[in-house]
């Protein structure tokens, strides 16, 4: 605040007039003597990276952050004063300490560390940080700064340095996503004797994209629509219309598992997509998991435009729209008849059901039937009413023909048509939190439910599609039948490594490591006190909110249960060879490390913990 804003809120106050820069002064001398500010007795721990995970991962946040802890205020402030440093209160009057780590009073969280989520930024960038790099690993910078741990819906590469320990404790599939209906006008076209005089829009009619008949494609179809061998929707089973093709942005999780699973970069701008004749922009890159931006907007550079006018221009949404036709009618009268018929110089397209004036007669009047014109005698219609009057020859006969033509063209808006034409791929997890979805094929009303995160108008619906004829639904998420599918990760530095961030502090390893809280087998049964459930059941009633499938005994044959999976396999630096303690906080008390008091004592099966998780190490890599 500048000083003559701070001068302002003093005088404001009933301060005197001191100068500003006095009473700045006099603020910063107010501490009492002998008082010094001091570090906080609690951790903030940082967690940034995957934007597929953040939002769960903020959940679990507060799971933690209201677990069972030490007593941090004092309930007798006359002889203990009350800490001003999150510490816990001992001695001096002041309340016990429960951290015994009995069966029946476990702090899961002993100290009151707080865990925090930084904003999303995407897994590769969040690895980063830890790895102190830039996301392509070509410059070294030191971004670790108060991230203790990064959210990760990838899983480890070659090319992430050593000293890096991905905890997985949760799984989610990705595959592709597609509009199946889009809004277009809806068109009332005046005609007068079959020849069109206005066209004028009435609201909207709903039409299939030209993806909408296709819910399953292989893999070598996927690979060949983001490397554009295919660019046409008729050659992978839809109708004649261009493929838009959208990726998500490098660093991301969610774009680097499909990498993975296409064998090949789905964001390269070398790739042959999005091409007027034969020039093609390449792929149009938006933010992993949401649909915000997947409009005309998108297409950037001068290619692109040029596909998006190309788009617009042709109108590139096959399908059916419903236009209302008004046909204003006219003809003679040739020759009166009887009082219910009357015969026109020309039968006009005239048809059973018309509504007719006719010229000198009040009235309105309903053609029953009509006999065309035979043996040189003019035509002759046969009205459901008598006629109030006498029909005089050459008196006018008008009528209008409303009909619902179906044409395969429509005018929808440049967006529409863009995303009507569009690919993209998505995680499961988060499309099934988004919409609310059971499966993957299942068709979600974005105007209800919302698609991607925004709602869009009455019209559109969209899905993800399966792949090789394999369902995509929770069940084969689970299994891993589902060919794309894949762990979530919190990933710390284990230490080995002084070329990347230090060590995770014992903190941290409390809240994300294998031997914590996310993933300790105790968890089964110690109780949230705030629930009355064990802190296993919140866990997974969290992940699974989240719309993905918390890791289990039962993952492998596509189930969950609170059976906690045996360890597998070793890891170079597990947890149990970290630094636990912290001044005189020893957090090994409480976490699943061999020796320690903990509640149902160190579980495991060949040296490593069991548990909800499983970990994995980039220790055997060979970048530094």
């Amino acid at each position: 605040m500048k000083q003559g804003a701070i001068a302002r809120l003093m005088r404001a106050a009933g301060v005197g007039g001191a100068v500003a820069g006095a009473t700045v002064l006099a603020l910063s001398s107010a501490i009492p003597a002998g008082a010094t500010n001091t570090n906080p007795a609690n951790n903030i721990i940082v967690g940034s990276g995957s934007s597929t995970t953040y939002n769960m991962m903020q959940q679990i946040d507060l799971l933690f952050n209201n677990a069972a802890s030490c007593t941090l205020t004092s309930a007798n402030t006359s002889v203990a004063a009350q800490p001003l440093d999150f510490a816990c209160v001992t001695g001096g009057g002041g309340d016990p300490v429960a951290l015994d780590a009995s069966p029946t009073n476990t702090p899961e969280n002993p100290w009151a560390d707080v865990a925090v989520e930084e904003p999303a930024i995407g897994s590769g960038s969040g690895i980063a940080q830890l790895e102190k790099v830039t996301a392509d690993h070509t410059t070294t910078v030191n971004v670790a700064n108060n991230i203790n741990f990064a959210r990760s819906s990838r899983a480890y590469s070659s090319s992430d340095y050593q000293g890096l320990n991905f905890v997985a404790y949760a799984e989610d599939a990705v595959s592709w996503f597609h509009y199946l209906t889009v809004p277009v006008a809806h068109h009332v076209i005046t005609k007068t004797n079959g020849v069109p005089t206005s066209d004028v829009t009435s609201g909207t009619d709903t039409v299939n994209t030209p993806s909408n008949g296709v819910n399953n494609l292989t893999k070598a179809q996927l690979q060949g629509i983001w490397n554009g061998t295919y660019k046409n929707w008729n050659q992978v089973g839809g109708t004649d219309a261009p493929i838009a093709v959208f990726s998500a942005q490098t660093g991301s999780g969610t774009q680097s598992t499909w990498k993975s699973y296409l064998g090949t970069d789905p964001t390269s701008s070398s790739n042959a997509v999005n091409c007027v004749g034969a020039t093609c922009g390449g792929p149009a890159v938006i933010f992993e998991n949401q649909l915000a931006s997947l409009n005309a907007g998108s297409f950037l550079g001068t290619n692109q435009l040029a596909f998006e006018a190309d788009l617009a221009a042709n109108h590139m949404i096959t399908g059916t729209q419903h236009n209302t036709v008004n046909d204003n009618r006219s003809t003679t009268v040739a020759q009166s008849g009887t009082a219910k018929k009357v015969y026109l110089t020309s039968d006009a397209a005239i048809a059973a059901g018309a509504v007719i004036t006719i010229g000198g007669v009040s009235g309105t009047y309903t053609v029953a039937s009509v006999k065309d014109a035979t043996n040189s005698k003019p035509a002759s219609v046969t009205l459901t009413e008598k006629t109030s009057g006498i029909v005089i020859p050459g008196a006018s006969v008008t009528w209008t023909n409303t009909s619902s033509s179906t044409q395969a063209w429509t005018t929808a808006d440049i967006n529409a048509t863009v995303r009507a034409d569009a690919i993209f791929f998505y995680s499961y997890g988060k499309w099934k939190n988004q919409t609310g979805a059971t499966s993957g094929t299942q068709a979600r009303d974005c105007a209800t439910n919302g698609c991607g995160g925004i709602k869009l108008p009455a019209g559109y619906t969209a899905a993800l599609g399966n792949i090789d004829s394999i369902s995509l639904n929770d069940n084969h998420t689970l299994d891993g039948t589902f060919p794309a599918p894949r762990y979530l990760f919190n990933v710390y530095s284990n230490g080995s490594n002084s070329k990347i961030a230090a060590a995770a502090t014992p903190a941290t390893l409390n809240y994300v490591s294998e031997a914590g809280f996310i993933c300790k087998p105790q968890n089964s049964s110690i109780t949230n006190p705030s629930t009355g459930n064990s802190y296993v059941t919140d866990l997974q009633a969290t992940i699974s909110a989240s719309g993905f499938f918390p890791l289990s005994a039962a993952y492998t044959s596509g189930g969950v249960n609170t059976t906690p999976i045996a360890s597998e396999g070793t890891v170079p630096h597990p947890v149990s060879g970290m630094t636990l303690t912290s001044g005189n906080h020893d957090y090994s008390k409480y976490m699943n490390v061999t020796g320690t008091g903990l509640a149902g004592g160190y579980q495991s099966s060949n040296g490593n913990p069991s548990g909800f998780c499983l970990v994995s190490s980039t220790d055997n890599n060979a970048s530094a």
